[in-house]
This record gives C-alpha cells, structure tokens and sequence, in this order.
C-alpha cells in the first residue's frame, strides 16, 4: 500500500492505494465495494482503460501519461460504465467519487505513488489541496 502524491502541488491525494500487479487484482479491482473510503484507491500501471460494470460506488478515474503527468480527470463516475479511457494514457488511478476535487487535481499534474511517506494527522496533510 502506498500514498498517492500530487507532486505539482506538494500535497497527498490518497493515503491508501494499492498497485494492481497481479491479474487477480487488475481484474476485480474496486468491484463489490458498497462504499471506497476517500483515502482508498487503485493504481493501473499500462493501463489506458477501465469499466465500471458491477461496481457499487461511484469512482473518480484519473488518467496518467508515461511521464505521470494527469491528461484526463473522470469525476464521479457510475457503475455500468463499459469503458471509460483516454488514448493517451499510460497509467489510470480509481479513487473515491470527490477526491479529484477535494485535492483540486489539475490537468498536468505530476501524480507519484510513494510508500516511504509518513502520514500525520489528516486535517495537516490535506492543507495544502484544496
């Protein structure tokens, strides 16, 4: 598990994101979650794409070009969504339905998966994102 930093703004977005390395985990995801906590997420590496097909709560869907930088922010996304992508991505992070907009994500972004950072107290650390 690791903490998803928006290096841009010098600020945590997620404090608990899990790679999705294996098959098993690229494939079941954040499926059969009634409710994903807003520091919960799910990294893709090259992945371009993903569903939404039997989810049971909303998600927002970032899409990261090869350099990590943020091309495409997909709000509040609903289940049944048969795909939802953008060509140019080379890595695509699930989160939480809101956290793009709580952290004020931007286009261009430099988005990093750390799992060296110290998580302090919650109110400190989202400070400086919105």
């Amino acid at each position: 598990m690791a903490c998803l930093i928006d290096q841009t703004q010098r600020c945590l977005v997620a404090a608990r994101v899990v790679r999705a390395e294996s098959a098993w985990r690229r494939t079941v995801g954040l499926l059969g979650r009634r409710r994903i906590d807003d520091d919960d997420g799910l990294w893709f590496d090259r992945c371009s794409a993903v569903h939404t097909v039997g989810m049971l709560a909303p998600i927002d869907i970032l899409f990261l070009d090869e350099c990590q930088r943020l091309v495409r922010i997909v709000e509040a996304t609903p289940s049944g969504r048969i795909y939802v992508g953008y060509r140019r991505a080379f890595t695509v992070v699930e989160l939480a339905a809101g956290a793009a907009r709580r952290s004020a994500l931007a286009l261009g972004d430099l988005l990093t998966l750390d799992d060296t950072v110290a998580i302090g107290d919650e109110a400190e650390r989202r400070t400086a994102c919105g």
